[in-house]
């Protein structure tokens, strides 16, 4: 307190102004452009999260194991493969299972192209899927885990 009593009163309302400015810079850069850039965040997710809930439900049949495939050709590894690259999917990986099934994973995708890939395979195929994992990545894209059974 002792400094402040030493300045002059144009001393004082500059340094008073330099600090209610520093003052207002960090209310600004550490309170209201992270909660903005939070809601810009929060819209874009729930955007996708509006268009992959209208892709499940418009698909839940397919993707609920309930429904049976309604293609008739066989459902084999380059079949799969086939219709993950019309789909401008990069599958990861592919796995046949002793009964039959293929478990697929894909990593770093779209959501709308691995709902077209489902629907594309158990249209074409004797296919219906008995397992679905998604999960979200921060850049909106997903990584997936399929099981396709044979019909």
């Amino acid at each position: 307190m002792n400094y402040w009593n030493n300045l002059d009163v144009r001393e004082r309302w500059l340094v008073g102004t330099a600090l209610g400015l520093v003052l207002m810079l960090a209310v600004v850069f550490l309170l209201v452009r992270p909660i903005m850039e939070n809601k810009t965040k929060a819209e874009r997710a729930q955007v996708n999260a509006q268009s992959d809930l209208a892709l499940i439900q418009k698909h839940k049949g397919l993707l609920s194991g309930k429904s049976t495939g309604s293609g008739t050709l066989k459902m084999d590894r380059n079949s799969l493969f086939q219709t993950a690259q019309a789909n401008s999917l990069e599958m990861t990986r592919l796995n046949p299972e002793a009964d039959g099934a293929m478990k697929v994973w894909f990593e770093e995708s779209s959501s709308q192209q691995v709902y077209k890939f489902i629907v594309d395979t158990t249209s074409k195929y004797a296919a219906t899927v008995s397992s679905a994992q998604f999960t979200r990545k921060k850049d909106g894209k997903v990584s997936v885990v399929l099981t396709f059974r044979p019909s």
